[in-house]
């Protein structure tokens, strides 16, 4: 995560999901070293998190199968589509 203090931020609604503001009024800029990125990518945390998100994806997926499990009964006048 990223925790960064930006002067007078804009936001394109009120539940404030998307920053607007442009990054030249950010007031300050992030510098990470390519050192720093290479031990990253080193540690194996990105192959974590990739396969990670690989196993959420397919359960979402499995939510919406397409499989129907209940069926209504019981109901006078229904007729199913």
């Amino acid at each position: 995560f990223v925790n960064a203090l930006i002067d007078n931020p804009a936001f394109d609604s009120q539940t404030k999901e998307t920053l607007t503001t442009r990054q030249a009024s950010f007031g300050s800029k992030c510098d990470v070293p390519e050192s720093m990125l290479k031990d990253v990518e080193k540690s194996g945390i990105v192959d974590t998190l990739l396969s990670w998100a690989d196993f959420k994806q397919s359960k979402e997926l499995k939510k919406t199968d397409g499989t129907k499990t209940q069926r209504i009964r019981g109901i006078v006048k229904l007729e199913d589509a």
